[in-house]
């Protein structure tokens, strides 16, 4: 078993090998040789959760991990709007990864995200990921560029979705 910021993580070859699978389909690690993602599984965990189970904490400022769904489905919920957690699932194919806005911003976490039914998940150790990146800047030059371009298309789409409603509803 290792250290990494005072957590454990269970060093399993089959794990290891599941994680470095599901992270190089992901946009975010496609840049990513294998040993880099090899070495990302050192400070990252799989998890089967059950119906129910909280990944984020909506205002938390301690964690700040990244989620990389693999199977199962999620839904955000945000207790400070009158949003109800059963207008926003959020699935596989809609969104893989959960948690990278706080973590790039260490700023509060601005909603829960819970499982909607069973739930198979990578969980990335966000201070372990952060010292990976400074301390491999081209990793962490991808890793960040991936990211900018993420939340770029995200925000492109809210825009979209944005002005649709607004002219829908002539404001």
């Amino acid at each position: 078993m290792s250290q990494q910021n005072n957590r454990a993580f269970i060093h399993d070859p089959d794990q290891e090998c599941q994680i470095v699978a599901h992270l190089s389909k992901h946009e975010l690690f496609e840049d990513l040789t294998y040993e880099e993602l090899n070495q990302i599984t050192a400070f990252s965990h799989m998890h089967s959760l059950d119906d129910g189970a909280l990944l984020i904490h909506e205002n938390d400022i301690e964690r700040f991990d990244i989620y990389v769904l693999c199977n199962g489905s999620l839904e955000v919920v945000s207790n400070t709007t009158e949003v109800t957690s059963e207008e926003v699932v959020i699935s596989k194919s809609e969104k893989d990864i959960f948690g990278e806005i706080g973590w790039l911003c260490q700023n509060k976490r601005s909603a829960d995200v819970r499982c909607y039914g069973p739930v198979e998940v990578i969980e990335i150790d966000g201070d372990a990921l952060r010292t990976f990146v400074q301390e491999n800047p081209k990793v962490g030059y991808n890793i960040m560029r991936r990211t900018a371009i993420m939340v770029s298309r995200n925000l492109t789409e809210t825009n979209s979705l944005l002005k649709q409603v607004l002219w829908a509803n002539h404001i």
